[in-house]
């Protein structure tokens, strides 16, 4: 009997033993498992598409983070043309000044423009323009990146195209939507865009503001009517610290992310007086090209203006046609005004008889001659 007890119990261990390794044995499997999926990021995600446990790093320039083989790539899609974008490896650091990127992006138009990226010191980033005239647009955009001699593409879904700032700001992608940042004191204002560049004017979006890196506490913004924008009171002034700003929808997070939006903000201000530099010196050459044509048409007209007066008006127009025809390539005034010569008769003195039909008439002394 008791040896039979005892059977039952060593069964029972037994059980439960194999019960339990293969309790643990699922759990290591599901432990792996996570593992794998923070680890590995769909090429191509975003910040604001990739799976909650997916880690990209926190952008730095206002762009769209992606994974492009085994590096990450910020980039900024501005509509005027101009792209901007960083590359990170796995820890974080800054490989831009070593990689070529391509990019295609969409045009307003509705096509599809090749553009590439070189590094500018200047600015640590790698820069590049689209064709002279071509305005981008919110899309799909294509990336093809080439470092440490490995070629990599991906594809972004939707990399929204930023307005220019609007307010005195710097605009920022924030996932599907863009977001002009704003500081005066302590009041920070976020104004919100979605991907067409039209203003949103919901005010039960979910923003939050966090000063020096994402995972800090957030302040809310709150929808403020009387300027249309989210507003929050940072107590501070945030202007030189890293900021985040995050919007939640449907459980999705959506990024948007500066070192510094004082730089940000003195680098929107030099590019702005660039263009406008580059405008004034266009405006100004074509001004020079056209002027010289002005000038030629008057030389050539106004002779000819004179020698159809100077035919009806005697032999002293005829005169006077033939000098300013002498000295055509020296008259420069925009504007001539010649004017027959008419003949002032003193009616007190008497004129001598002598004209014949068809003749010149002859003064005598009781003639008064000139022009008016």
């Amino acid at each position: 009997m008791r040896s039979g007890i005892a059977l039952c119990c060593i069964v029972s261990i037994a059980i439960v033993g194999c019960a339990k390794r293969g309790e643990d044995a699922e759990k290591g499997a599901d432990a792996q498992g996570s593992t794998k999926i923070e680890a590995e990021a769909k090429p191509g995600s975003s910040a604001a598409a990739a799976p909650a446990k997916v880690s990209l790093p926190e952008p730095r320039i206002g762009g769209t983070v992606a994974v492009v083989g085994d590096a990450t790539v910020e980039v900024v899609v501005h509509r005027a043309g101009l792209v901007e974008a960083r590359v990170y490896d796995a820890s974080g650091a800054d490989l831009s000044s070593q990689a070529k990127l391509g990019i295609t992006a969409s045009t307003r138009s509705g096509g599809r423009e090749a553009i590439s990226l070189a590094f500018a010191p200047a600015h640590a980033c790698l820069e590049g323009n689209a064709s002279a005239g071509v305005e981008l647009a919110s899309g799909p955009l294509d990336l093809a990146l080439e470092l440490a001699g490995k070629k990599a593409e991906a594809r972004l879904d939707l990399a929204v195209a930023l307005e220019p700032p609007r307010f005195g700001g710097h605009v920022v992608a924030l996932g599907d939507h863009a977001a002009e940042l704003v500081t005066k004191g302590d009041a920070f204002h976020a104004f919100v865009f979605d991907a067409s560049g039209n203003a949103v004017t919901n005010a039960d979006l979910d923003l939050k503001l966090h000063a020096e890196t994402r995972s800090a506490a957030g302040l809310e913004l709150k929808w403020d009517p009387p300027s249309a924008s989210y507003v929050v009171r940072a107590g501070a002034d945030l202007s030189a610290k890293p900021i985040f700003v995050t919007l939640t929808q449907s459980r999705k997070t959506m990024v948007a992310g500066l070192a510094s939006l004082r730089a940000a903000l003195e680098l929107t201000a030099e590019r702005a007086a660039s263009l406008n530099a580059n405008a004034a010196a266009k405006v100004a050459a074509d001004a020079t090209v056209k002027a010289p044509a002005v000038g030629a048409k008057v030389a050539v007209e106004a002779p000819r203006v004179a020698a159809d007066a100077a035919a009806k008006g005697g032999a002293s127009a005829k005169a006077a046609a033939g000098a300013a025809a002498a000295a055509k390539v020296q008259i420069t005034p925009p504007k001539i005004q010649v004017r027959a010569p008419t003949v002032d008769i003193d009616v007190k003195k008497s004129v001598s008889a002598g004209t014949k039909a068809g003749g010149s008439a002859k003064a005598s002394a009781g003639f008064g001659i000139g022009t008016k």
